[in-house]
């Protein structure tokens, strides 16, 4: 193999290096169980090193949300539309996202989700078969913001509290300026190796 051909796959394999994603994951095992409701602002931003910030859709006039149960985050019922008790927002697109999904009040409740970019444009709506049921949502490589709500036996006018736990999240990963310099190198070696061929077959010939 020559050396030109040895840097072409050497940049190759970076390239394939970077294409690779990471994972975050929260299990709610710092949460305690609460004697009422909690605000979402109390939690919303505990784990944004982590790339997720909690809020609730209806802002700070709508019922709450927070966590009742030890190891879980849950949502409280109060919305009357499919705008979601529960808004995830990721402080980078991610490209899927998974969790546990359990009704809490109502009974069987399947879970609904509306995945969203960072211009707000819908890419898709998710319905789940009724909880306990571990959710994975993947709609492409630039999720934003999930809303989710619940609805009860089925029923998409009705909505139930629901809690989450398990959460992991993907990000497609960004190449380390390292990365890009090795890169770079690469294709410039390819090229000085071509023209020192090209230099070399034009003096052969002559």
């Amino acid at each position: 193999m020559t050396i030109a051909a040895r840097i072409t796959v050497a940049v190759a394999l970076s390239l394939c290096g970077t294409a690779n994603s990471r994972a975050a994951f929260i299990n709610f095992d710092d949460l305690v169980a609460s004697t009422g409701y909690t605000s979402p602002t109390d939690v919303s931003t505990r784990y944004s090193a982590l790339g997720v910030v909690f809020s609730d859709p209806a802002g700070p006039s709508g019922a709450v949300a927070g966590f009742t149960s030890t190891n879980v985050f849950m949502a409280n019922q109060h919305q009357a539309t499919d705008a979601g008790d529960l808004r995830l927002s990721f402080s980078v697109p991610v490209t899927s996202v998974t969790l546990d999904f359990n009704p809490f009040f109502f009974g069987p409740s399947a879970l609904h989700v509306l995945a969203f970019d960072a211009s707000n444009g819908l890419l898709g709506t998710i319905d789940f078969a009724q909880g306990p049921v571990t959710a994975t949502i993947n709609t492409g490589p630039n999720i934003d913001h999930l809303l989710l709500a619940a609805h009860p036996n089925l029923e998409p006018q009705t909505f139930d509290n629901f809690t989450i736990d398990n959460l992991s999240f993907g990000v497609s990963a960004v190449p380390e300026p390292s990365t890009w310099a090795m890169m770079i190198l690469g294709f410039a070696g390819v090229g000085f190796m071509a023209y020192r061929r090209k230099i070399k077959m034009a003096l052969n010939a002559a």
